[in-house]
C-alpha cells in the first residue's frame, strides 16, 4: 500500500496495538508509569491521526496518572503533548501557558531535550500571537540547545527562529 491510505492503515494498527497495551498494563496495576506512558503514546497517535479529542482525553488521563504515581518526567513531557495538541488546533492562546509549564517541569528535571522541544512550542504560541519580541529569546534557546544535542528537530527550530527575527 501506498501513500495517504497506507499511512492510515499504519496509524489505525499502532492505535490499536498502543489500546491492547494500555489494557494489558491496566492488569498489572490500573495506575503505573506504564499506563501513562501507554496513554500517552495511544494519544500521540490519535494525535497525528487527527482525532485531537480523543488524543485530549488521552493526555489528560496519562497526565492525571502520572501526577499520582509521581513521574516527574512523565508529567513535563505530557504536559508539553498538551501543549503541542493546542498548537495543533492553532489555539495559540491555550498552548502558551501549557507550554510555560511545560518548560518549567523540564527546567527542574534538567531534561535538555525537554527544554528545547517546549521551548518551540512556547515560541510558536508566542509568535502565532504576534508576539515576536516574546518569542525571541525562546526560539535562540530551542535552537542552540537542538544544535548542541545535534538533534534532527534543529531544522524546523531554525525556522521559527527566523520567523521570530523576520
Amino acid at each position: 500500500q501506498r501513500g495517504a491510505g497506507a499511512r492510515a492503515v499504519r496509524l489505525a494498527a499502532a492505535i490499536a496495538a498502543f489500546r491492547k497495551s494500555v489494557q494489558l498494563w491496566r492488569t498489572l496495576g490500573r495506575e503505573t508509569r506504564d499506563v501513562a506512558t501507554g496513554l500517552n503514546d495511544l494519544a500521540n497517535a490519535e494525535r497525528i491521526s487527527h482525532n485531537l479529542d480523543a488524543a485530549e482525553r488521552h493526555y489528560r488521563q496519562a497526565l492525571r496518572i502520572a501526577r499520582a504515581v509521581d513521574y516527574g518526567e512523565g508529567v513535563a513531557y505530557i504536559t508539553g503533548n498538551l501543549a503541542l495538541l493546542e498548537l495543533e488546533r492553532d489555539n495559540w492562546v491555550a498552548a502558551e501557558p501549557i507550554a510555560r509549564e511545560a518548560l518549567s517541569l523540564s527546567e527542574q528535571l534538567g531534561r535538555q531535550d525537554l527544554i528545547a522541544l517546549h521551548c518551540d512550542f512556547l515560541a510558536e504560541a508566542l509568535l502565532e500571537q504576534g508576539k515576536k519580541a516574546e518569542a525571541l529569546p525562546y526560539a535562540q534557546r530551542a535552537v542552540d540547545i537542538f544544535a548542541r544535542l545535534g538533534s534532527r528537530d534543529l531544522k524546523a527550530v531554525r525556522q521559527t527562529l527566523a520567523e521570530c527575527e523576520s
